[in-house]
């Protein structure tokens, strides 16, 4: 976890996935440079599974 003064980073969590899908779906919240598409909720939870479980734990840096 990253933290700032007004901020922390984290990872997503497979608890997280509600919460981010309705932001990954609310396309007038995005700026000029994001990309406008939406996947379906089953894709995107899908895809989070499966880059999840394709991963190995590790020391990062």
């Amino acid at each position: 976890m990253l933290t700032g003064n007004t901020i922390q980073l984290r990872t997503v969590r497979e608890g997280d996935l509600d919460r981010l899908y309705a932001f990954h779906e609310a396309i007038k919240n995005r700026g000029a440079y994001f990309p406008t598409g939406v996947m379906a909720e089953p894709v995107f939870k899908r895809r989070f599974r499966k880059q999840v479980s394709g991963k190995t734990a590790r020391a990062c840096c």
